[in-house]
């Protein structure tokens, strides 16, 4: 495998260690060979990526912010934070065409944060310069193949869920690889399941303990706005808090996703981060 002349005008990466040396995959940055190792590589791409991620997460979602307090005063909507959250609209019809507005840019800004953090991961783990410009060009290049994707996947998992077991078996499958099966190899949900099903048993394990992880950090961050803020507390200050507390679980969330999929796809055909990083480019 050599560098390639094209690396979207980015300096050649140093070789990675096991490619130097021969070595197996315990050496690259991102593809783990077990259950440490993948938790090891999760904290090491949240390490190295975590600012720019970070940026792209708040620049990104910014905008869904505004328009999230656009949305309340237009429908003369008030939310309660705390153990007692409830959310009351004085002008349904407005919030009904508002929050359409809102699902739209969620579907957007979520594609584009996904794939502009996969970039940037993949980029920095193969030893690349990156930037917030090329993350969200690559992004913009991918964003509708994922929307599409992300949609049907959503409906998948949603139907599923009405009997419950195959809503878990399709979540299980399809949250953790779609970012890099469309983002990176370009394909959609058969691929998911192809490389899912191969280690199905190890990924629910890393699925459970990924979740637990998540709501233990969410059970933090509300303690912790409800001691700053008090539990009945509404307004745009708990929110405007909560959303930058809430900025480390997103980014290592982004690192589980690319991580957990270069995973499942070294155990189907060996795999280096530098493919990943020439997926890339193709």
């Amino acid at each position: 495998m050599t560098n390639g002349p094209d690396r979207g005008g980015l300096p050649p990466a140093p070789p990675l260690p096991d490619q130097r040396n021969g070595g197996g995959q315990a050496d690259d940055p991102l593809v783990p060979e077990d259950f440490s190792a993948w938790m090891a590589k999760i904290v090491d791409a949240f390490g190295r990526s975590w600012r720019l991620v970070a940026l792209l997460q708040f620049s990104l979602n910014l905008p869904l912010a505004i328009v999230l307090v656009l949305f309340q005063h237009a429908a003369g909507s008030r939310i309660t934070v705390g153990s007692d959250a409830s959310l009351h609209f004085r002008h349904p019809g407005a919030a009904a065409g508002l929050g359409v507005l809102l699902v739209v840019l969620a579907l957007v800004l979520g594609a584009l944060v996904q794939l502009g953090s996969l970039w940037v991961i993949v980029r920095q783990a193969d030893g690349g310069t990156v930037g917030l410009g090329p993350a969200l060009r690559f992004a913009l290049s991918r964003a509708l193949p994922m929307i599409g994707w992300e949609v049907l996947a959503a409906l998948m998992i949603g139907v599923g869920f009405v009997l419950v077991l195959p809503g878990i078996y399709l979540a299980v499958v399809l949250i953790p690889t779609l970012l890099g099966v469309v983002g990176l190899e370009r394909r959609g949900l058969r691929r998911c399941f192809e490389l899912a099903n191969r280690s199905f048993l190890a990924l629910f394990g890393r699925c459970c303990a990924a979740l637990l992880i998540a709501l233990a950090y969410t059970r933090i961050v509300q303690v912790v706005i409800n001691a700053i803020f008090g539990s009945s507390a509404d307004g745009y200050g708990p929110q405007l808090a909560s959303g930058l507390l809430q900025l480390p679980l997103d980014v290592a969330g982004i690192a589980f996703l690319v991580v957990t999929y270069a995973e499942l796809r070294g155990r189907n055909v060996r795999t280096t981060t530098r493919e990943l990083a020439t997926d890339l480019d193709n």
